[in-house]
């Protein structure tokens, strides 16, 4: 099942639009035609209480930079990151065009709704996933140089790297781009399989950016469970050092 969100950063606008048409399985709609009005009342509502706590923190973004070099030099560029961060990064991300990948679903066409909000487009795809939501990912993502997704995500298990991020990073030419957030005070949803955390108000937020991860191309399954497993522990390390800026940062104030 496709639920939550997978963000796609959106750096070469014109790429598509010279392109004269979209990708033959593109489904990308306003949100306001495919939501309801109760899934649009919520997420208006979610969306301006995440840009209101957004407007309270104390953020160091310097880290986004590299992220930001890489994709001046003309690299393709994957940002990941842990499903339990992605929350906070549709504030910090803005002002950047960006896609969204969401279920064709109450659940999808609120994550639509709060999107709009922010100023991204959404993708919907089927809700149980599988073969035909690869597809449409994987068509939805060759127009563009950039993009980002919760490794771990739709739904776990918990800091368990999916194979799709790998393969498409593979296939594609993209370069994987390890983002975390973290900040001195968390709110932290623990009856959620991914631990999901939100920056408290008045709190003090760090962005880390690690290393570029260059999958080859033609993974086979061994190339595959390597890949997964490097994301993993880059992940992993890219958190704790975000952890411990946060901490720093906030003992500096």
């Amino acid at each position: 099942m496709t639920t939550d969100p997978a963000l796609r950063i959106d750096v070469a606008p014109k790429a598509r639009e010279s392109a004269g048409a979209r990708a033959p399985h593109d489904v990308r709609v306003p949100a306001t035609e495919r939501g309801t009005p109760l899934s649009r009342a919520i997420g208006t509502a979610f969306a301006w209480f995440l840009r209101l706590r957004h407007g309270t923190w104390r953020k160091d973004t310097r880290e986004l930079a590299k992220l930001d070099a890489l994709l001046a030099s003309g690299e393709r560029v994957m940002a990941v990151f842990w499903h339990g961060n992605y929350v906070p990064l549709f504030s910090l991300l803005s002002g950047r065009r960006a896609c969204v990948f969401a279920s064709d679903s109450f659940r999808g066409r609120v994550i639509a709704e709060i999107c709009r909000r922010f100023g991204y487009e959404t993708v919907l795809l089927p809700d149980r996933g599988g073969r035909r939501a690869r597809e449409l990912m994987r068509a939805g993502l060759a127009p563009y140089q950039a993009g980002a997704v919760a490794v771990d995500g739709p739904q776990g298990p918990f800091h368990a790297v999916k194979a799709g991020a790998i393969e498409f990073a593979s296939s594609l030419g993209f370069v994987l781009v390890p983002v975390s957030v973290a900040a001195d005070r968390t709110h932290v949803n623990a009856d959620r399989w991914d631990l999901m955390e939100t920056p408290k108000l008045f709190s003090r937020v760090y962005v880390a950016v690690g290393e570029p991860i260059r999958i080859p191309p033609d993974l086979d399954e061994q190339g595959l469970a390597a890949g997964r497993a490097e994301v993993g522990a880059a992940l992993e390390a890219v958190t704790l050092r975000a952890q411990a800026a946060a901490r720093a940062f906030a003992d500096q104030a």
